[in-house]
């Protein structure tokens, strides 16, 4: 599954993502909309911190995996979204907004599992 701003980011990431990607799901990927409600939800990740304004997009990620419960985001962003912190603090407001928990892993761990 992915959204717009995934699409947008991936015409310039690296080859070794672009390679996960084909390997991986590639052929089921399924496009999932931004919404409002996701923009709210991004929007209260930026207003209570998570991370500042300029990592708007970050917060769309994780909204969207949130929103259409996934289950699971994979990231090579460990500033904004990898890490137990990160993931806590998502996390937390997911659950008080009475959202589900997200799983939240970079590729190696995935591939670890």
């Amino acid at each position: 599954m992915y959204s717009k701003v995934v699409e947008k980011e991936l015409r310039g990431a690296p080859k070794e993502a672009q390679k996960f990607l084909k390997i991986f799901w590639y052929d089921k990927k399924e496009k999932l909309n931004i919404t409002s409600e996701v923009l709210r939800l991004a929007r209260v990740y930026v207003d209570e911190g998570v991370v500042s304004n300029k990592s708007m997009n970050d917060c769309i990620h994780v909204a969207v995996a949130t929103i259409y419960q996934v289950g699971m985001l994979v990231s090579w962003n460990f500033k904004h979204i990898v890490g137990k912190c990160k993931a806590k603090a998502y996390n937390d407001i997911n659950v008080r907004l009475g959202y589900s928990k997200l799983n939240i892993y970079s590729p190696r761990e995935v591939l670890e599992l």
